[in-house]
């Protein structure tokens, strides 16, 4: 497990965090972000963290055969995977849920 810093516009980590989003969607350059890692969030302009999120799982694949793979994929996933990255040869999908509480253990 290793913490990964991506940086979300406010909006989108909203979603996220209300659960109204359930996947965050990246090109393929993320593709070192893996099951149970952690996903330290930061604002797009501001680099403020927003938040933490432990991903659960992730899905590599072709845009166009994930959308018609039938995974689960919530509206405004699909949308923004049809909007903005069926050009894209490879995505990564990140399956996350929030963290509560983080803690560091220091030898």
């Amino acid at each position: 497990m290793k913490i990964c810093e991506l940086k979300i516009d406010r909006k989108f980590f909203g979603l996220l965090k209300e659960g109204k989003k359930i996947y965050e969607v990246r090109k393929m350059n993320k593709y070192y972000i893996e099951d149970n890692d952690v996903i330290r969030y930061l604002d797009l302009e501001t680099k403020e963290v927003l938040g933490y999120f432990k991903v659960n799982f992730t899905v590599l694949s072709c845009p166009k055969r994930l959308l018609l793979s039938g995974l689960f994929i919530d509206k405004m996933t699909r949308e923004f995977i049809e909007e903005n990255y069926m050009n894209e040869e490879d995505i990564i999908l990140f399956n996350v849920s929030e963290l509560e509480e983080i803690k560091c253990i220091t030898k």
